[in-house]
């Protein structure tokens, strides 16, 4: 880093990307600056000084920060700026499954990458390093409204999973559903579920080991309900998975 004359009244500061967007910043944006001590200089985002100015005063004066009482515990969390709800849109737009890095860098601009390694560091996102993939967190869409339940319903987290089983607890014995391996939850009327299972065995009972795209385009069952339905029918054992990403009828 070093400091190199700008113009006839301003100086610039050379700082290279990797080690400013490690610290949380982004660019451009609007920083404040303040001397902390002679050959000592400060610069912090604006979105956070009001926070660190708290923190330095009840420092100062040793003032303690009031502990919420037990049972009524609340944490007020930053909703997504423009930008943040944009990577997360195009993030939310591929499957979990294949979340990886190697699917979603490419689709990120420099820029669009900076921010989502900032919605990692706010834990707005997770990556999850043995399953290689990015996972919404649910305070990312706190107020993200949950689809009526037709013949099947995806979601992505389990808040949404818990209003789903909430909205039709007294339709229990109409629905089924099932926490997919890629961390969604699939839910199904059961009239819909006994069709088009049926549909799915019939198809594998006739032909050798298919894949997910294969199964769908043949049966008509849409892709992200056909994954449901090889979930359940996994786990009751009438199918198996005999490669990967391939299924035959036991």
């Amino acid at each position: 880093m070093r400091i190199v004359e700008y113009d006839d009244e301003n100086v610039a500061i050379i700082i290279p990307k990797g080690f400013l967007f490690k610290a949380g910043f982004d660019f451009p944006e609007e920083v404040y600056s303040f001397i902390v001590q002679k050959g000592m200089l400060a610069i912090i985002r604006k979105k956070n000084f009001k926070d660190a100015l708290r923190k330095l005063l009840q420092e100062s004066f040793e003032v303690k920060e009031e502990k919420p009482k037990k049972g009524k515990t609340e944490v007020k969390e930053e909703p997504p700026s423009i930008d943040e709800k944009a990577v997360l849109k195009k993030l939310a737009k591929i499957p979990y499954d294949k979340r990886t890095p190697d699917n979603v860098l490419p689709l990120l601009s420099n820029g669009e990458q900076r921010i989502l390694q900032r919605l990692i560091d706010e834990g707005k996102v997770r990556f999850y390093k043995r399953k290689g993939v990015y996972s919404i967190e649910d305070k990312s869409f706190p107020h993200r409204k949950v689809e009526e339940l037709k013949d099947f319903l995806v979601v992505s987290s389990e808040r949404e999973a818990q209003e789903v089983s909430s909205r039709y607890k007294d339709r229990k014995g109409e629905i089924i559903g099932i926490k997919g391996f890629d961390g969604r939850y699939y839910f199904f009327l059961k009239n819909i579920y006994s069709e088009w299972s049926a549909r799915v065995i019939d198809y594998l009972r006739n032909n050798k080991a298919s894949s997910l795209s294969s199964i769908s385009k043949a049966t008509g069952i849409p892709g992200d309900a056909c994954k449901g339905i090889l979930y359940l029918l996994l786990e009751v054992g009438e199918i198996m998975e005999k490669r990967p990403g391939y299924y035959t009828v036991v």
